[in-house]
């Protein structure tokens, strides 16, 4: 089953600025439960990674994850203060990127393609895979405080009007229910009875970054002009997890939808830049 949806002007404009929208539909058995997927783009590079000469003891023992934060925080800090002095200058021109955009809309957006740079680093990620123990400490705990600053940050961001999000589990994943107003709350819904579709949507980051709070004001657009029940799930994000990992969490994410009533001709499967690869490709 697929649906057609107008995507508003704000929904594309956010594509653009730093998104890739892949939606798919699903089949009664999913292309990535019968066959290995392509491998993405990121993946490539992480494996190229891998498989580059390994980091010196002193370039592993150089790394310190309390000096890389304060370098990156410090460089967040000043792309920031860029960012906001931008979008400032552009609304007292009488300027606006996407004449749907709110002002925090717009804000967060610009903020957040300045940031990521200085948190997708990428010597993060050899010295990760080839560094030891300790290292991979201080990596994983920079990686971590990094992600969670970013998903703090737009936990302020709404949801587009006449969208509810309600908080939940997938096994032991972190997820989130987008409900336009005109359907009834997932929680108060018997599926096997509910004619309207349900979109299973993964966030993009690159694998290594982002989350349901950074999608929230997309993935709410979707819900409302589709007007269907988007659940957003929160995978697990490399380095930590190796590729099979994040698709095992598609795929449990998949399953529970089944298990919850959902009939597998009703599932859509959706994500965006990196978070398109668990989808089945159009056609």
């Amino acid at each position: 089953m697929r649906i057609t949806a107008h995507i508003d002007t704000e929904m594309r404009a956010a594509s653009r600025s730093w998104l890739g929208l892949l939606v798919g539909s699903s089949r009664s058995s999913p292309p990535y439960l019968t066959k290995r997927p392509q491998t993405h783009q990121c993946v490539r590079v992480l494996s190229r990674a891998s498989e580059s000469e390994s980091p010196s003891k002193t370039e592993s023992a150089e790394f310190n994850g309390e000096r890389f934060l304060r370098a990156a925080n410090k460089k967040n800090l000043v792309a920031t203060t860029r960012a906001a002095f931008q979008v400032a200058k552009r609304r007292i021109m009488g300027e606006v990127k996407e004449p749907k955009w709110s002002l925090p809309l717009e804000m967060t957006v610009e903020i957040m393609s300045a940031t990521l740079p200085n948190i997708l680093d990428p010597r993060l990620i050899k010295l990760y895979r080839q560094g030891d123990a300790e290292t991979r400490s201080q990596v994983e705990a920079a990686l971590e405080i990094l992600t969670n600053q970013l998903d703090t940050a737009a936990a302020s961001v709404p949801c587009a009007p006449g969208v509810s999000r309600e908080n939940v589990k997938v096994g032991t994943l972190d997820a989130a229910w987008f409900t336009p107003d005109e359907l009834s709350p997932a929680s108060e819904t018997s599926f096997e009875d509910d004619p309207n579709p349900v979109v299973l949507y993964f966030h993009g980051g690159a694998y290594l970054t982002a989350s349901i709070n950074t999608h929230t004001r997309l993935t709410s657009t979707l819900a409302k002009e589709a007007q269907a029940r988007i659940l957003s799930v929160k995978y697990r994000l490399a380095p930590m997890a190796h590729f099979d990992e994040i698709l095992a969490d598609a795929v449990a994410s998949y399953d529970h939808l089944l298990a919850s009533g959902v009939p597998p001709e009703r599932i859509i499967v959706a994500g965006d830049s990196a978070g398109g690869e668990p989808a089945p490709p159009p056609g």
